[in-house]
């Protein structure tokens, strides 16, 4: 029986998730172990030897997997491993992988889910990470996080930021609070492909300061100065605060994420519905934060095969690069 993986995305009520679904493989003389691996060998290479490998395989889907190459859904680093994360025909597409690679692949059900904040309380010059929620014409609730503050090239503008899907839909949301406050109202959406930011203009009588909440391993959170915005490198480890889950950190495996431009994966676990929209960053020497990006959804392996995202199964983070989506969106991270 070999394990499935699925990719979600987390939007306010339900937005990011991943699923994952396992299969039992047929004409096995000997019973297998319940979602068990189908590899188990390491590989004994650089990080960026399997970024490399992971695109190779990304972009050549259509050649080896043939009919089943939409059942795809993501393909990420793994320990060391390749993690493919399959709508259906688990088998069928094991059986497929290159030979060269498939004692170093995994493949299972699963999908990317989208991730649609803060302490309960901010003051009114608006911090990053802050919980933002928003009601549209049919009296729907979506809630996400608010990212970084930016500085719009034409106008000078401070303006807000969170996801640009906690925004989308047939009667999106327009207006966001922060602990019954008026917060912001969206002003700019993200037009590159990929690029899920949409910018907001601050409430009356209110700004966006160059700060964020971080996340503290040890727990809590703390408020910290932006003072720089650098950019993001295979290996390196960055962190993220949301509303949901608090925040946490992972290393970046993916600088553009099954090929696609400006979107980076880190094999952070921690990332939950709510938390889209926050922003990812490192910390400096000197306590001050580097800014990095914005949280866009989670990988997720369905281990159980239930459709539900259950604790354990989360197996990354995806978030937007801020460098593309400065240059999307004309306009630079907002700095103290």
């Amino acid at each position: 029986m070999r394990r499935n993986v699925v990719w979600k995305a987390v939007v306010g009520v339900a937005v990011m998730a991943v699923a994952t679904v396992c299969a039992t493989g047929s004409g096995n003389a000997q019973q297998e172990e319940p979602f068990k691996r189908s590899a188990v060998a390491r590989q004994s290479v650089s990080v960026q030897a399997v970024a490399a490998q992971v695109d190779d395989l990304w972009r050549s889907k259509a050649q080896w997997a043939g009919e089943y190459a939409d059942d795809i859904a993501t393909i990420h680093p793994d320990h060391g491993q390749l993690m493919v994360l399959v709508k259906d025909h688990v088998d069928e597409i094991h059986d497929r992988v290159p030979s060269a690679l498939r004692p170093y692949v995994s493949v299972a059900r699963g999908h990317v889910e989208l991730t649609a904040g803060s302490p309960s309380s901010d003051r009114g010059g608006w911090t990053a990470g802050n919980h933002i929620e928003s009601w549209n014409a049919l009296g729907k609730r979506s809630g996400c996080t608010a990212g970084f503050a930016w500085k719009s090239w034409a106008t000078g503008a401070v303006l807000g930021s969170t996801a640009l899907h906690c925004y989308q839909g047939t009667n999106p949301w327009i207006e966001w609070y922060h602990d019954g406050r008026h917060f912001g109202t969206r002003t700019q959406a993200g037009t590159a492909v990929n690029n899920d930011v949409l910018l907001l203009r601050p409430a009356p009588n209110t700004s966006f300061n160059a700060t964020t909440w971080v996340w503290l391993s040890g727990g809590g959170f703390s408020e910290r100065t932006v003072t720089t915005a650098t950019p993001n490198k295979l290996g390196e480890v960055v962190a993220f605060y949301g509303m949901t889950s608090g925040g946490g950190s992972g290393t970046i495996g993916s600088t553009a994420w099954n090929g696609r431009t400006g979107l980076i994966w880190a094999d952070s676990t921690q990332a939950q519905p709510g938390d889209s929209g926050g922003p990812v960053y490192r910390t400096t020497a000197s306590g001050t934060v580097d800014a990095r990006g914005t949280v866009h959804g989670r990988t997720v392996h369905d281990s159980n095969g239930n459709g539900q995202t259950d604790p354990g199964e989360v197996t990354g983070m995806v978030f937007v690069d801020a460098a593309y989506t400065s240059a999307d969106l004309r306009a630079s991270i907002y700095t103290g």
